[in-house]
């Protein structure tokens, strides 16, 4: 039997959608008892789903209920899973004999996270250039054109994230911000997180000046 669905036993990863039939967001494997072979989509890691034994002509015991996952990797969650197909055999008994056919990957998948300096070592930029990356930096401060410096070592990056260490936020504190309704001081203190420096009167002038323009922008 062909199904997609989620089993209950199966391990999901990031880039599965929600899925829910019928108002059921999962069925029970003990659905595919008496099946030789229960082949299911849906959840991108391979694996086997295990039900509990019952007293049909074939238990659960004897059948095989299995994911065969997705042919590429779709998240970083999916970074480690081996990716490839299931050749079934089955015999005129309803034996199943498999064999994984592993595919091969475009590029390798990989996260890199630490200061700058670190995920910018020569031994990274060695083993990950070519690799599908999603990088977090843990500087205290932005460093300046982040984005930018990340891109020209690693063309292939997918996310570029900066985490401060200690979970502190670049806009510092969320109460102080969401607290704030004047745009030009919630500016301000996003230019002076991102850059580490105080803002002048000059940088103030502009922020004003650029409020003034979207506001009367927006309201054409």
């Amino acid at each position: 039997v062909v199904a997609h669905a989620f089993v209950t036993g199966g391990l999901g990863s990031e880039s599965e959608r929600d899925i829910t039939i019928g108002g059921v967001d999962s069925v029970s494997a003990d659905l595919f008892d008496g099946f030789a072979y229960t082949a299911l989509g849906h959840l991108h890691g391979p694996q086997n789903i295990h039900a509990n034994p019952s007293n049909s002509a074939t238990s659960a015991a004897d059948s095989v209920i299995a994911y065969s996952g997705s042919p590429l990797r779709y998240s970083f969650s999916e970074a480690r899973q081996r990716k490839g197909l299931r050749l079934v055999d089955i015999d005129s008994k309803g034996s199943c004999s498999q064999t994984f056919v592993p595919l091969t990957q475009p590029r390798a998948m990989a996260e890199l996270r630490g200061e700058l300096s670190e995920v910018t070592s020569q031994m990274n930029i060695e083993k990950h250039s070519s690799d599908w990356l999603r990088v977090t930096i843990t500087d205290e401060t932005r460093p300046t054109e982040l984005n930018h410096r990340i891109r020209e070592l690693y063309p292939h990056v997918l996310a570029v994230i900066h985490e401060p260490a200690g979970g502190e936020r670049v806009f510092g504190s969320s109460r102080s911000v969401v607290d704030l309704t004047d745009p030009v001081e919630i500016s301000r203190r996003f230019v002076a997180d991102v850059t580490a420096s105080a803002t002048t009167e000059r940088d103030l002038d502009v922020l004003r000046a650029a409020y003034e323009a979207a506001r009367v922008g927006g309201d054409r």
